[in-house]
Parts: structure tokens; C-alpha cells; sequence
């Protein structure tokens, strides 16, 4: 059988910035502050994801606000958890730098649906470096929340693919932070077929699956990417969404095959994730994005997977987009560009920072992943094959679509998620009048 490869980590050159200077991309930004780790002050960096405003965190706006107490106001996001409570206490709060419970279980706690992602791994990590990147306010998860569960006999020790794992945590833990969440690693030896891990993963509950692994369709017989499929499609009747990276080297393969696209990416029941290079609108805006090339920078970064299978037909609703009778990859796009990406704790590889920013379509694979996740929470349902509710809202305020990022659909599908706008139309909802409060 084929040797399992993940979808490239890239990890790019490091450069400090001195504060926050967007919101609206995934950035790893430096800040020295004085805490205490481990019972012991010290004075270090802290390793934090920004995330924009798409699908910003609590704990980000509460982070950024302390910079800039504006973004309360001129943020969307953090204005809605501002007005729902989850902000800064107001002046005249009975009890000063407390919220209201009442108003965070309204915004956040949809407890009739919790979630349980799975994350899909072939290497495995030290959970210290986990429970440190929390501790140092990269997340605002519990570290109780995440459990590890070996398959086939599992991995021992963490191999050279450790970063990937620590990535596909780090991103899931900061952009899915309803409680009653739980996040399970599923390790297993390379080697282990696709077949295995996802029936653990069904059989184990899990309502989304993330990853970021690949193997090529000419390494892979018709038989085996179909039977993939079939797990896959038996997961989505059963209301559990499969999330694949589609790789970052273009429309070349991970064995560099040209025109040929990856496993299980291919499947028309699942998610499949491409990457864009966000670019900054002025302030804490979101601005714009592009599909993600950067194989002409200094060093290069690769590009958002794309291509077309050569084992499966196309849905109805992605032909009708795509002008292409067999199965199109990305469906969605989400920032990938190691140039803006993040940064990961790793103490055995220099501890926090490790020195690099990591991105890839590895970290926009568990991004999907995680808003798949919080709208299950959101909508009181489970999606199952999200892409058969993404794809009637083509060309709607739900995506920055492929003509707004000055691309295709080839390259980049129904685009990137507008996560307010998306989740507004799943549930029928319209903006109402702005407030003028």
C-alpha cells in the first residue's frame, strides 16, 4: 500500500511583529508579558492564533481588546459577544469583571447539541505542550476537554510529523470553544488504512472529522478510494461531517504527480479544504483574500490544493458550478499561507515559539472543521455531507466567493465562510437594524 503522507505543514521563517495589526487572518503574534507557568514567573513570549472576523474567538476580542479597547466596537464580532454580554463589564456593572452567566450560556451554550471532533492522525504529542499553549492564552478551551484515543495499537512517542498534530489541536481548541466541546486525537501507526481510522472514529460518536493526511489517487486503486467513499457517506447519513485538507502543492500530488488530487480528499461526501492568502483590510477589517500561491516567494510556500478525480462523479449541485462532470476539489477555502500562519508550542523542538509559522491546507482543514462544529452546536442539528447545504448558498453573503477573491471556482470552489452570514442563512435568520447602541 501506499505510504501515508501528510498534507505538507509548511513551516515558514518567523518574524516578530510589535502588536496586532489585523484581524482577519490566522497570525502568529509575539508578545512579552510577565506570567506564571508552572508556578514560576518568568518573563516570556506568548504564542497566541489570531483569528478574524469570521469566526473570532472570545477569548481573542478580550486579548485584543486590552490593546485596543475600540475593537469592541468596530470588530462585528466582538461586538456581538460585547453585546451579548462577553465583553469588557460595562460602567455602572453591579459586580466589576464579572459577566453574566445568563447572557454566555444565550451566546454561546447551545448545550442541546454538543460537539465531539475528532482529529485524524498519524503521529501523535506530548499533551504538555497542549496544556502549556493554553495556559499561555493561545486558546480559551479547557485542556480537559481533550483526550487522545490509539487505534491499531496507536503511536508511543511523537515521530517527525509532531507539529502537524500539535496544529490540528491548536486550531480546532481556538476556534471551537463551546463548553460541553470534546476534542479526541485518534493516533495510529503509519500504515493503518483510511478504512480503520474513520470506522474507529464513527464508532467512537464523533459529530465532525478533521484531516489533514493524503495519499495520491494513482497510488490508490478505484476499490479503495470507493470504499473510503462508502464510510464516508454512511458517516454523513449519519449526521457526522468529514473535513479533508486538499494538500499544498496546486494541481501536483504530494509523490509529484501532475493533475492528480489526493485521498480521501476526493470524496464527493466530504468536506474538501483549499487555501487562500488573506490580505488586511485597514485596522482590525477583514479585507480580502486570494487563492493561496506562493511559489514564487522567498522561500517558497506552496499553493492551495486543486484538481479533479479521477474516480468519482461530481454532485449535481458542484457540476452545475464547476462545468466539470467528475468530482472538483476544494469545495471551500480558508487561510492557509504559511507566510501568515501560525505558531505552535513544541518543547521538544525549541518550546514556544518554535521558531516558524505553520500553515498549509493542515490548518484549514481543522478551521472548517471547527465552524462545521460550532454551527452544528448553533443549528440544534448535526449537518452530516455539509457540502449539500454549503452549495445552495453559492454566490450568497454566506462566502467570499471566488470572484471576490479574484479566482475561480477551479481553484477555490464556493470560496471562503462569512461565519455570521453563513450561520444566519442556515437558520433562515436576516440582519436586523443596526443598534444605536
Amino acid at each position: 500500500s501506499p505510504n501515508l503522507e501528510v498534507t505538507a505543514t509548511v513551516c515558514f521563517p518567523f518574524t516578530p511583529v510589535t502588536g496586532f495589526d489585523f484581524l482577519g487572518v490566522l497570525a502568529a503574534t509575539y508578545l512579552n508579558s510577565s506570567i506564571k507557568l508552572l508556578g514560576a514567573e518568568l518573563f516570556a513570549p506568548i504564542c497566541l492564533g489570531v483569528f478574524g472576523a469570521t469566526a473570532v474567538s472570545v477569548a481573542t476580542c478580550n486579548v485584543m481588546g486590552a490593546f485596543d479597547a475600540s475593537i469592541w466596537r468596530t470588530n462585528p464580532q466582538c461586538n456581538e459577544f460585547f453585546r451579548n454580554g462577553l465583553g469588557p463589564p460595562r460602567s455602572g456593572s453591579a459586580v466589576k469583571g464579572q459577566r453574566s452567566a445568563a447572557k454566555i450560556a444565550a451566546a454561546i451554550t447551545p448545550s442541546t447539541n454538543p460537539q465531539k471532533i475528532g482529529l485524524l492522525e498519524f503521529d501523535t504529542f506530548n499533551p504538555s505542550d497542549v496544556n502549556d499553549w493554553l495556559k499561555l492564552g493561545a486558546g480559551n478551551a479547557n485542556f480537559g476537554q481533550l483526550s487522545t484515543k490509539p487505534v491499531a495499537g496507536g503511536v508511543a512517542t511523537p515521530g517527525p510529523n509532531e507539529p502537524e498534530v500539535l496544529l490540528d489541536i491548536d486550531m480546532v481548541m481556538m476556534l471551537l470553544t463551546l463548553p460541553g466541546t470534546r476534542y479526541v486525537v485518534y493516533d495510529a501507526p503509519s500504515g493503518t488504512t483510511f478504512q480503520t481510522m474513520l470506522n474507529a472514529m464513527i464508532n467512537d460518536g464523533d459529530t465532525v472529522i478533521s484531516n489533514s493526511w493524503s495519499q495520491c489517487e494513482d497510488q490508490t486503486s478505484l476499490a479503495d478510494a470507493q470504499s473510503i467513499d462508502a464510510i464516508i457517506a454512511t458517516a454523513a447519513g449519519s449526521g457526522i461531517s468529514v473535513v479533508n485538507g486538499s494538500g499544498d502543492s496546486g494541481s501536483t500530488c504530494l509523490d509529484g504527480a501532475p493533475n492528480t488530487i489526493g485521498v480521501p480528499a476526493d470524496s464527493p461526501n466530504a468536506v474538501a479544504v483549499g487555501g487562500t492568502t488573506p490580505l488586511p483590510g485597514p485596522g482590525l477589517s477583514y479585507g480580502s483574500e486570494t487563492w493561496w500561491d506562493g511559489t514564487n516567494h522567498t522561500p517558497p510556500s506552496g499553493q492551495g490544493g486543486f484538481g479533479v478525480s479521477k474516480f468519482f462523479s461530481a454532485k449535481s449541485y458542484q457540476s452545475a458550478l464547476s462545468g466539470t462532470a467528475m468530482r472538483s476539489v476544494p469545495d471551500v477555502v480558508a487561510p492557509a499561507d504559511p507566510a501568515q500562519g501560525t505558531l505552535i508550542w513544541q518543547a521538544d523542538a525549541g518550546g514556544c515559539p518554535t521558531g516558524g509559522r505553520y500553515g498549509g491546507t493542515s490548518m484549514a482543514a481543522p478551521q472548517w472543521a471547527a465552524y462545521i462544529a460550532n454551527l452544528n452546536a448553533m443549528l440544534g442539528t448535526n449537518l452530516g455531507n455539509a457540502n449539500s447545504w454549503f452549495y445552495p448558498l453559492a454566490g450568497t453573503a454566506a462566502f467570499h466567493d471566488a470572484t471576490a477573491l479574484g479566482s475561480d471556482f477551479a481553484h477555490v470552489g464556493l470560496g471562503s465562510p462569512d461565519f455570521s452570514q453563513l450561520r444566519m442563512a442556515l437558520t433562515g435568520l436576516t440582519p436586523g437594524a443596526p443598534s444605536a447602541t
